[in-house]
């Protein structure tokens, strides 16, 4: 069949008690404690078991490790994004300017805000504990070390940038460093709330990642399609037309299904999911309009997987 005869489907709407208390006017009977027997001392603190200072240092161990393990991996995704902004292919779904604003400033993959999140996790774990924001600070360094030592040499700009605003947050923390405002993370009255919207902001941008990631293959596979259509090969042609066609794996119908199916199991059936909607609608709509031309099957499935959305947050009202 011919690809240039396929419809528009409509879109798929996818879907602890001691008493204490005494009678009034009753005297409790004299001397019960000797009759008793029973001797009174003062309790005196115990020392911990070893077992306990054991899981103590057991944790403190733990917790540096996954700080190093974290700075690894954040300074090597950072590299990797800096790569792109630079017209390198670590991450081909990237395209070089979506990567120059990821890692400027105020952007996620930026010094300061790579140098928060790091700060927040040494943070939540040590408090106002001098000693304990020391080993963070060493786990950090020990972090980039191995950062730098995996990369095979210097570390890009922007990574040192990091180190050395994570540095100066250390220093800060301690009391160090030049007059300023205090930067959020060092309030205590905003620290619970900032660790919580760091994590939910690297959840957010890790669901949004995913599923960019994910339409760039659907689409991507549907454009080989749709050469293959145009090839002089009969069986390929034959292949490519039977999954664009009716029923296939690629049209517009499969991929508005494709597309809705995958957000949905982005949703929590909470009161934010209408926000997460909407946010994925604008990742969406991104991804569509990269390609040079919004046409043809592509132009149907984007303008019904919004439908689609749409109806799913009248649902979720």
């Amino acid at each position: 069949m011919s690809v240039k005869g396929i419809t528009n489907h409509p879109a798929n709407h996818y879907e602890y008690q001691a008493d204490h208390s005494k009678k009034k006017g009753t005297r409790a009977p004299e001397d019960t404690a000797s009759d008793s027997g029973v001797v009174y001392q003062c309790s005196k603190k115990r020392a911990p078991d070893s077992q306990t200072v054991a899981n103590v240092k057991a944790d403190n161990e733990a917790r540096k490790a996954q700080l190093i393990e974290m700075v690894q991996k954040i300074l090597k995704g950072q590299a990797k994004i800096f790569g792109n902004a630079k017209s390198k292919a670590y991450d081909s779904s990237l395209k070089p300017s979506q990567a120059a604003k990821s890692i400027s400033s105020g952007g996620y993959w930026g010094a300061d805000q790579t140098a928060q999140r790091i700060l927040d996790f040494a943070v939540a774990y040590a408090g106002d504990d001098q000693k304990k924001l020391d080993e963070m600070k060493a786990a950090f360094e020990k972090g980039y070390q191995m950062a730098e030592k995996a990369w095979g040499g210097k570390l890009p700009d922007v990574c040192r940038q990091t180190y050395d605003a994570v540095m100066s947050g250390f220093d800060k923390l301690k009391g160090g460093g030049a007059e300023e405002e205090t930067p959020s993370y060092l309030r205590d009255a905003d620290r619970a709330a900032r660790i919580k919207a760091a994590l939910d902001e690297a959840s957010t941008k890790a669901r949004d990642s995913q599923l960019a990631s994910f339409i760039r293959s659907l689409l991507d596979t549907h454009n080989r399609f749709l050469k293959q259509a145009e090839s002089n090969n009969a069986a390929l042609k034959a292949q490519a037309e039977k999954e664009l066609g009716t029923g296939g794996s690629l049209n517009e119908t499969s991929i508005t299904r494709l597309v809705y199916d995958r957000v949905k199991t982005y949703l929590t059936g909470d009161a934010d999911d209408n926000t997460k909607i909407d946010e994925m609608k604008a990742v969406i709509d991104e991804v569509f309009k990269e390609s040079d031309e919004l046409s043809g099957q592509k132009l149907i499935a984007y303008n019904d997987v919004m439908l689609a959305l749409d109806s799913l947050k009248k649902e979720a009202a």
